[in-house]
C-alpha cells in the first residue's frame, strides 16, 4: 500500500501536479496548492502548462492580498 501511495505523490506528470495545486488554491486550501504547483514546476521546467500553472497561482495570491 505504501508503494502506490508514494507512487501517487510523485509519479504523477508534472502538468497533473500543478493544475491539482491550482484547483486546491480555489479551494482555499494555499500552502497545499503552492507545494504541488512548485512540485509540477521543478519536475519540468520546460512545460509551458507548469510555468503559467505557477503564474495564475501566483496572480491570485497577488489579487487576494490587494483587496
Amino acid at each position: 500500500m505504501q508503494n502506490i501511495s508514494y507512487c501517487l505523490l510523485f509519479c504523477l506528470p508534472p502538468e497533473t501536479l500543478a493544475m491539482k495545486g491550482l484547483t486546491m488554491n480555489c479551494l482555499g486550501k494555499k500552502e497545499e496548492a503552492y507545494d504541488l504547483v512548485r512540485r509540477g514546476l521543478r519536475n519540468d521546467l520546460r512545460s509551458h502548462v507548469c510555468i503559467l500553472t505557477h503564474g495564475m497561482a501566483h496572480i491570485v495570491c497577488v489579487q487576494v492580498k490587494e483587496m
